[in-house]
C-alpha cells in the first residue's frame, strides 16, 4: 500500500533522528566533561599565576621599601660626610695658622 510506504519511510526517518540525536547527546557530553577538565586545568594555572604575581607584588614593595632605606642612609652619608668636610677645613686652616 502507497501510504503504509509513506508511514515506513517516516517511522525510518524518525529512528534516525532518534539515533542522530542520541549520538549528538553523546558526543555533547564528551565535549561537555573535555571542556569541564580544560576550564579546571585553566582555574589551577592562573590561581598560581595569581600567586606568583602577589609574591611578586610583595618582593617589588620589599625593594622599594629597601630602596628608601638605603636613600636615607646615602642622605645620612652625604650629611656626615659635609659635615666632616668642614671640620676637616677648619683643621687644616687651624694647622696653617700654626706653623
Amino acid at each position: 500500500m502507497p501510504g503504509d510506504t509513506v508511514l515506513k519511510i517516516l517511522m525510518q526517518k524518525v529512528q534516525n533522528l532518534d539515533i542522530n540525536l542520541s549520538f549528538l547527546e553523546q558526543y555533547m557530553e564528551v565535549l561537555n566533561s573535555r571542556y569541564v577538565n580544560i576550564f579546571k586545568l585553566y582555574s589551577k594555572d592562573i590561581g598560581e599565576k595569581d600567586l606568583l604575581i602577589r609574591m611578586i607584588k610583595e618582593d617589588i614593595r620589599s625593594f622599594l621599601h629597601q630602596q628608601e632605606v638605603m636613600m636615607k642612609d646615602v642622605s645620612e652619608l652625604d650629611s656626615w660626610k659635609s659635615h666632616f668636610s668642614v671640620q676637616f677645613d677648619h683643621i687644616r686652616r687651624d694647622n696653617a695658622i700654626l706653623r
